[in-house]
């Protein structure tokens, strides 16, 4: 314990008095000016404290002084020696030269100034090997002449935590340079076009080097070794060219490398090699581009099982366009935990596949492991150097989406794309681009299984394409669905055939050209926007679901059927925001192949002005679907079955047809029966020739009972309805109904039937609390048995007893309604809301400051089905009662 104790006393000492003679150094640093040319640097003499040629100084120059060599004057570097600041001449002349009399080390803990005419300088041969170290700056304007021959130098060493930059417009010769700061976050930054050309060896250790000049710089040219960018080394390229191992065939990639507006060559011309990523230690390789360009003869790979993070924001990068060209994945990263592959944007190009073929894989990213992160970006399979008959491949990975896909080359060359062999496993891309000449395979490459496999597109590569063939798409029996984050386009010259297409986008996918779909048509999610010259065709092998409201083709659709029997086929289809679907069951004679074609027309059928028959009273004044047959001699039979909505007006599903013309300007009833009101489909009977047009159609008024009069009219400010029936069978009630635009009638009050008689019955029903304006009367007829009809609408208008108070807005969504009356005090005035029954439904209301105004709340939870509520201003002298739509969706 005791020699602890005298042991910690005497380090605490040492390091006292350590810090303390440091403390004067910094303290009482000096600077110093040549006195005398070739003067020595040890010696008093040579310097003076004061100015040039001043009175000799009582010491030399150390660590944390200051040194000025004036013009004409040289000083010699006779010992190790070391101070913070070296200028060297004033703008004319003046040297710092090495002597011959030893190796020795000058220490440099600042800056080294070379200016104008001045010199740093070896130049003896005596055998001598000398080292600068250097913290700072190097600025040479002058000079810098440190070669003599191979064994007469001075090696450079940038060390330290300070960071370093090399500039100046001087010239220089130079050995051995070394980067090894304090961490590779301290940087050494080149700006001078020369300094790099001079170099012999350059040696990378720790720390950040910068190539920030135009010049190109081929590092260790004279040298066949392959360089090594270790895992405490970083390289940044924003300008200029760097060429990593020139005449070897491998760059070892430990630490990182940026390429950031400069070029980067990597390996020989030959390219056999290239890049291979490493890890010795913890940290992961790392390679970033964001603009410049990137250029490796051979690939980029690794030959162990290491990770390696890549990131591409912008830029270009060619792969194995060597002379030979590498036998190893172009660009392979293994798929492990850490490996990271980031794409935003920039061009990857793998110039010619790998010499082993199919067996190696040319682009895998690690897609199971690592994290993969898609956003833009483009890898382009070959180019105007690609050799014909190259097939490359593709790692694919079904959870991950890989950059923008392009196949391109010599215009006359065949070149294809497959995904590696023996995989199974399907995979995502943002687009894919298949220029002329060029083929997509969806195969596994080799002929290995792999025919099933789905390929997912989510964006674009343009801003419109998804999907751009010139060339061969080869769909074998996989599927391709669309999938993207923004509306995508298919376009090309190629008319293209796809086996599966599933369409599950939130957004639309447009035609610019026919596409045919050979087994299945799978609507999920998003439009399919097409057009009679841009067309989707179903041919005879394939099948279609029916779609949804959210999912249809918008635009016309065909279906090609060969065969002689019984045959469906689903035409989802709709018209900008109606989706209204048709369902085709045919039956030929013989097998001969028939295209019908099916589109949604928005255009009243009425307006086609066809003659009516007598069953019909009137067709949709909405819509009609435009279907056209192949001239083929070969129909039987059919039918079609159409789908409705709301605005289609079917408001008793026992009262719609579809309806047929015959060619010659006349609609044919084909009957059929709706599945339900408002919402639904109904299927035609028999349709015994096919024409063109289809809609739906609707009988004259038809009464289970003989209705005499239906007549409504106004006393004061309500509504007296009055009927007669001369005979009634099976009668259980009538409702009265009301509608302010003839289709959709809310009822209002029932009044009960005679059930059977055969004399004239007369009936009577008062509206108290007409709706504001005009209103349509209907009369519903409801038998025993639940069967119902209707009578023909009648009209009335309200319109002389509005209402002194104004309600908005109006339709409402009840959220909050304002009510005033010309401006009056309302404060004595109470809300009552009450439903069509006439049943008090839940509010709140307030004054506004000037009482002049009522702020009405509904309360949602009191709604009932009705959309129409009756608002009471009850006041001493009166009770008006107004009526407001409310919106409750």
């Amino acid at each position: 314990m005791f020699y602890r104790k005298v042991r910690y006393r005497i380090i605490s000492k040492m390091v006292f008095a350590v810090a303390f003679i440091l403390f004067r150094m910094q303290a009482n640093a000096t600077t110093y000016y040549s006195r005398s040319s070739g003067a020595n640097w040890n010696v008093n003499a040579s310097w003076s404290t004061v100015t040039y040629a001043g009175a000799a100084a009582s010491s030399y120059p150390v660590a944390g002084d200051t040194v000025n060599i004036a013009n004409g004057i040289t000083v010699m570097v006779n010992t190790s020696s070391a101070c913070s600041v070296i200028n060297i001449g004033q703008g004319t002349s003046g040297i710092l030269q090495f002597g011959s009399t030893g190796n020795f080390t000058l220490t440099v803990s600042g800056k080294i100034v070379v200016n104008s005419g001045a010199r740093l300088y070896y130049n003896s041969n005596s055998a001598r090997k000398h080292t600068l170290k250097l913290a700072g700056n190097l600025v040479n304007n002058g000079i810098v002449d440190l070669y003599y021959d191979n064994d007469d130098y001075v090696n450079i060493t940038f060390d330290q935590a300070s960071n370093s930059i090399v500039s100046g417009t001087g010239t220089w010769a130079l050995n051995d340079v070394t980067l090894n700061k304090s961490s590779s976050s301290v940087y050494l930054e080149i700006q001078c076009t020369g300094f790099e050309a001079a170099i012999g060896s350059l040696a990378t250790s720790v720390g950040t080097y910068i190539h920030n000049n135009s010049s190109s710089y081929s590092i260790n040219s004279s040298s066949a070794s392959n360089f090594v960018i270790s895992e405490t080394v970083v390289f940044k390229v924003p300008q200029g060219t760097v060429w990593f191992s020139p005449n070897a065939s491998t760059c070892y990639l430990e630490g990182s490398l940026y390429v950031n507006g400069g070029a980067v060559k990597v390996g020989a011309t030959t390219g056999t090699n290239g890049l291979i990523y490493r890890q010795p230690g913890s940290f992961i390789p790392y390679l970033e581009i964001s603009s410049g360009s990137f250029d490796a003869y051979g690939g980029i790979f690794n030959n162990s099982s290491d990770p390696f993070s890549f990131k591409m924001t912008g830029g270009s990068m060619l792969l194995n366009n060597g002379s030979s060209g590498t036998s190893q994945g172009i660009f392979y990263q293994n798929d492990l935990t850490g490996s990271v592959f980031y794409m935003s944007g920039g061009t990857i190009v793998i110039e010619d596949h790998n010499k082993n073929g199919g067996t190696n894989v040319d682009w895998a990213v690690c897609g199971t492991n690592g994290i993969v992160t898609v956003t833009g970006g483009t890898v382009q399979f070959g180019n105007n150097s690609t050799p014909a008959n190259t097939t490359f491949d593709f790692m694919p990975f079904p959870n991950v989406v890989q950059p923008n896909i392009k196949i391109t080359g010599p215009s006359g060359s065949v070149i294809a794309l497959q995904p590696t062999k023996s995989s199974i496993e399907d995979f995502q891309f943002l687009s894919l681009y298949i220029d002329v000449n060029k083929t997509f395979d969806i195969r596994s490459i080799l002929g290995t299984p792999g025919n099933t496999k789905k390929m997912t597109l989510t964006s674009t590569y343009d801003g419109v394409h998804a999907f751009y063939n010139d060339g061969t798409f080869a769909p074998q029996n996989g599927t391709v669905a669309f999938s993207g984050t923004t509306s995508q386009d298919i376009g090309g010259s190629s008319i293209m055939t796809l086996y599966n297409l599933t369409m599950s986008s939130s957004f639309n996918l447009t035609l610019e050209k026919t596409l045919q779909v050979s087994n299945v048509l799978t609507m999920t999610s998003g439009k399919i926007i097409t057009t009679s010259a841009n067309i989707l065709i179903c041919t005879s092998t394939a099948s279609s679901n029916i779609g949804s409201a959210s999912s249809y083709v918008d635009g016309p659709m065909k279906h090609t059927i060969a065969s002689s029997a019984l045959a469906s086929r689903n035409f989802p289809i709709g018209k900008g925001s109606s989706y209204r679907p048709a369902v085709l069951n045919v039956t030929h004679s013989n097998s001969t192949s028939v295209t019908y074609e099916g589109e949604v027309m928005n255009v009243a059928a009425s307006s086609l002005m066809y003659n009516l028959p007598p069953t019909l009273s009137t067709v949709s004044v909405v819509r009609y679907w435009n279907f056209t047959r192949q001239n083929v001699a070969n129909y039987s039979s059919g039918s079609m079955k159409l789908y409705y909505d709301v605005d289609d007006s079917v408001s008793n599903k026992l009262r719609v047809s579809v309806v047929h013309d015959d060619g010659s300007g006349n609609w044919l009833d084909l009957g059929g029966t709706g599945t339900a009101n408002y919402t639904g489909n109904i299927t035609s009977n028999n349709i015994s020739s096919f024409k063109t047009k289809f809609a739906l159609g609707f009988p004259p008024s038809l009464l289970p009972i003989t209705l005499i009069s239906f007549n409504v009219k106004k006393i004061n400010s309500q509504v007296r309805c009055e009927w007669t029936t001369a005979s009634e069978i099976n009668n259980d009630y009538f409702t009265l109904e009301r509608s302010t635009d003839n289709n959709r009638y809310v009822p209002f009050l029932k009044i009960k039937g005679a059930g059977n008689s055969t004399t004239a019955i007369h009936y009577a029903a008062l509206d108290e609390f007409p709706l504001a304006g005009g209103s349509y009367y209907r009369l519903k007829q409801t038998d025993y048995d639940g069967r119902f009809s209707y009578s023909e609408p009648v009209y009335v208008n309200l319109e002389n007893d509005a209402s002194p108070y104004k309600i908005f807005p109006n339709p409402s969504n009840g959220e909050l309604v304002h009510i005033i009356k010309n401006g009056e005090d309302m404060s004595d005035a109470v809300i009552v809301v009450e439903d069509l029954q006439g049943r008090e439904v839940s509010s709140s209301s307030s004054f506004s400051n000037d009482k002049k105004e009522i702020q009405l709340t509904i309360d949602p939870s009191s709604y009932t089905n009705e959309n129409y509520y009756f608002v009471s201003v009850c006041t001493g002298k009166e009770r008006v009662k107004n009526k407001i739509f409310v919106n409750k969706n």
